[in-house]
C-alpha cells in the first residue's frame, strides 16, 4: 500500500467534509523536515473568505505543535489525522484580475496610492489591498 502523503490526506479530508470545490484552488502542498520539527505548507489561489477559513481549519487539523508567544513556550497536542506536522500553514494569493477589482473599488473611494491610503486608512496601499482581498466574499 502506498504511503499516505499530506497532499493526498488533505484532499481526501476535504472531499469527506464536502469541501471538494476548494481542491482546484490549491496549487501546491509541500512538506519540510528539519531539526526538532516539520511543517506542511498549502499554497492556494483565489479563495474567498468562507472557503479560506474552512481550508485553514482543515490544514490546522494536521498540526501537532503549539506555541504561546506570551510565555515563549512550545507544546504538543494530539491530532487524529493520519499524517501530522509540527507546524501547518495556509499561504494565500490572488490573481491580478481579482486584485484589479479591489483596486478599482478603492479608487472609487479615492484611495489610489500610498499617500491617500495613509490618509484614509492609516496603512500603506498594499496592506489596504490585502485586507480588502482577505475579506472578499466573492467578485
Amino acid at each position: 500500500m502506498a504511503k499516505l502523503t499530506f497532499k493526498k490526506a488533505l484532499f481526501l479530508d476535504l472531499q469527506k467534509r464536502g469541501l471538494s470545490h476548494i481542491i482546484p484552488h490549491i496549487k501546491s502542498v509541500k512538506t519540510s523536515s528539519y531539526s526538532m520539527g516539520s511543517s506542511g505548507d498549502v499554497y492556494a489561489f483565489n479563495l474567498f473568505k468562507k472557503d479560506r477559513v474552512a481550508l485553514d481549519a482543515v490544514v490546522k487539523s494536521y498540526q501537532y505543535g503549539t506555541f504561546d508567544s506570551m510565555t515563549d513556550c512550545a507544546g504538543i497536542c494530539e491530532v487524529s489525522t493520519p499524517v501530522s506536522y509540527k507546524h501547518c500553514f495556509l499561504n494565500q494569493e490572488f490573481t491580478q484580475d481579482i486584485k484589479d477589482v479591489v483596486l478599482a473599488k478603492l479608487a472609487a473611494d479615492g484611495i489610489t496610492d500610498n499617500e491617500t491610503a495613509q490618509k484614509r486608512r492609516g496603512q500603506w496601499l498594499d496592506m489596504v489591498v490585502w485586507r480588502e482581498l482577505s475579506e472578499l466574499e466573492g467578485v
